[in-house]
């Protein structure tokens, strides 16, 4: 049984790790005199412009900084921020401070629509499924440590079970692992991202994959990405994708329960409905993958205390997912859509904050290793020589 999805609200999470070094090495006009990387950021993300992307980003209107600009009783910032521990307020707030002896370790940049237009995201395949949804969250996170995650949301509304599957599990994907993921249209062969205003459409960027390439076994990029990080130049190593081919996903997904049948929320077909959700599958009969194993993962990742009201939370190491039972009447369970859009979504970021960090501290111990490996080296054969018996 696929139901109809009412509406499906989804986040698509892309992690970097920023060289700090690199970037105000390649940037002294900008860094000259500073202390810290962290204290030029805003010139670097808001005034710098690489000039392969300047054209889309003349159209976007360029990234904005957006600290919490109210922190009211009355705010949602306000009820985010005390939800957490005051570590977390600090390290994944944007609260803007005025104070001179006090840093932020975070910046929040936002691209809003120019007054009127509409942003759009497409994708299509070589086996001739596509799908368009409307952009409407651009949101830039950027840590003190280097680490930066880029938020691109979406929203369709009534479309079928197996269109949302597709969206979530193709346009998650920002370069091809293999010329054969392409072949077997498990890539999107075109993806787009356009701007309408009026009658009037203007893509700003494409991309198609005709270029396999990699640049210092660094994966050939979606064009998509490289146009919002403008400010940030990949091929001269100033950034790298942190995971792998694909960005994480979180989605809010309500399903149509008027054309389901009594106790559907407690029924093996809502069990595989979610799973294809959480693993972020296609449509298909059944369990994507054996059900007994399935099962047992669904376990350890889906919490069920309050499915018998037909609502769902999942988290896997690649996707985050809120499910409910809606009807066109009552659309939106709107208690649940806004946890998921504000303070379950600092949920994510932070768990995918700290992924991010502990993978950059690992290559940057690693480079260390590898720097420090002559030095011990030539100990190691000086201490062996000296140690030999004489005569």
């Amino acid at each position: 049984m696929n139901p109809e999805v009412l509406h499906l609200h989804t986040y698509f999470l892309f992690p970097i790790s920023i060289d700090q070094n690199a970037v105000m090495e390649e940037h002294p006009e900008i860094w000259r005199g500073a202390q810290r990387w962290f204290e030029r950021l805003d010139l670097w993300v808001t005034g710098h412009v690489i000039e392969d992307y300047r054209s889309a980003t003349a159209r976007l209107g360029g990234w904005k900084r957006q600290p919490e600009s109210s922190l009211d009783f009355r705010s949602q910032a306000y009820e985010d921020m005390m939800f957490f521990h005051p570590f977390i307020r600090e390290a994944f707030f944007d609260s803007g401070s005025s104070n001179p002896n006090h840093e932020t370790l975070v910046h929040r940049y936002v691209i809003q629509p120019q007054p009127g237009s509409r942003l759009f995201y497409e994708a299509e395949d070589g086996g001739g499924e596509s799908a368009r949804v409307e952009i409407t969250d651009l949101r830039l996170l950027m840590f003190a440590n280097g680490i930066a995650l880029l938020t691109i949301g979406v929203e369709a509304n009534n479309i079928t079970y197996s269109q949302a599957l597709w969206i979530n599990e193709m346009m998650r994907k920002i370069y091809p692992s293999s010329e054969r993921q392409i072949q077997t249209a498990r890539i999107p062969n075109r993806v787009v991202l356009a701007q309408e205003k009026g009658a009037e459409r203007s893509v700003i960027a494409e991309e198609r994959w005709e270029d396999n390439r990699v640049l210092d076994y660094r994966p050939h990029l979606s064009t998509i990405l490289l146009s919002l990080l403008h400010f940030a130049n990949y091929e001269h190593e100033e950034f790298e994708a942190c995971l792998d081919e694909r960005t994480i996903v979180d989605s809010y997904v309500s399903l149509d329960r008027t054309h389901l049948p009594a106790g559907y929320e407690s029924s093996e077909d809502y069990e595989i409905t979610f799973s294809r959700f959480l693993y972020v599958d296609r449509d298909g009969s059944g369990y994507r993958y054996q059900p007994e194993f399935t099962r047992e993962q669904m376990k350890k990742h889906v919490y069920r205390r309050w499915q018998h009201e037909g609502t769902l939370y999942g988290m896997t190491s690649y996707s985050n997912v809120t499910c409910v039972l809606g009807s066109p009447e009552v659309p939106d369970m709107a208690r649940v859509h806004r946890m998921f859009s504000t303070r379950n979504l600092v949920i994510a970021v932070i768990a995918l904050f700290y992924r991010a960090s502990l993978l950059d501290f690992a290559k940057e111990s690693a480079l260390v290793s590898h720097e420090l490996l002559p030095y011990f080296r030539e100990r190691l054969c000086a201490t062996t020589t000296s140690s030999w018996p004489s005569g």
